[in-house]
């Protein structure tokens, strides 16, 4: 598998459950090695690359946790700092601006466990422009929002190209690809179709991927509008 982007796109991965999109991320974040290949990121293996944030799905952090937004944004700050040094006043304002720009910097001080979904996405968001990473991996990140919640949350990714940071980020929804991001890629345990949105969300490519669980419905200038059923008790499931 091999695709390009430039900088500042953003590229929505989609495909059935189970298609690979969750290891497909974790291996460009280096969290996973590909059992055959290599991935490379700017001539560069992944692994412990600064300029790569990962943000997991919701369910993989204990929110509970007792730590405040202005301390979880920090974390973002963990390779700049030297080991056993304190944080310097430009760490401190790197923070600040991160918890500006995503609209929670009158939260700065309240623990974690007391946002909302979409805050939390956006709080993965700024600890990820803290890190100052040149490439964000997003993994669901819609996953149980309201539609409000959604809109919020990508036009938050979409001013992240004025910032030229390169968004890659996993969605079910395909209307939601076709809309909000120039770029799609689309995977059934191997890339199917790389491009456009209009050259990939064709009813012949999509039928590849989700065989007789797609639903395809004519829409403006020959369009399509595809919904993915999920298929329970087909051949993917969950994960």
């Amino acid at each position: 598998m091999s695709f390009e982007l430039e900088v500042g796109e953003r590229l929505a991965v989609v495909g059935p459950n189970g298609s690979g999109k969750s290891t497909l991320l974790k291996a460009l974040a280096g969290l996973l090695t590909p059992m055959s290949g290599e991935v490379q990121i700017h001539g560069h293996g992944p692994y412990r690359h600064i300029c790569i944030a990962y943000v997991p799905q919701q369910g993989m952090l204990d929110w509970r946790f007792p730590i405040t937004l202005t301390d979880f944004v920090m974390l973002g700050r963990t390779r700049r700092i030297r080991p056993f040094r304190r944080p310097k006043i430009q760490d401190h304002h790197v923070v600040q601006a991160s918890l500006e720009a995503v609209g929670l910097s009158a939260h700065a001080r309240s623990q974690i466990e007391a946002l909302s979904g979409g805050q939390r996405q956006r709080l993965f968001i700024g600890r990820a422009l803290a890190q100052e990473a040149e490439l964000i991996l997003l993994d669901e990140p819609l996953a149980g929002l309201d539609v409000h919640t959604h809109r919020e949350v990508l036009e938050l990714i979409t001013n992240l190209h004025q910032r030229r940071v390169t968004v890659i980020m996993s969605l079910h929804d395909l209307s939601i690809a076709a809309a909000h991001f120039g770029k799609i890629l689309l995977l059934r345990r191997e890339m199917l179709a790389f491009g456009v949105p209009k050259s990939v969300l064709v009813e012949g490519v999509l039928r590849k991927a989700y065989s007789s669980c797609l639903q395809v419905v004519p829409g403006e200038d020959g369009a399509f509008i595809v919904h993915d059923t999920a298929c329970l008790g087909g051949e993917y499931k969950d994960g």
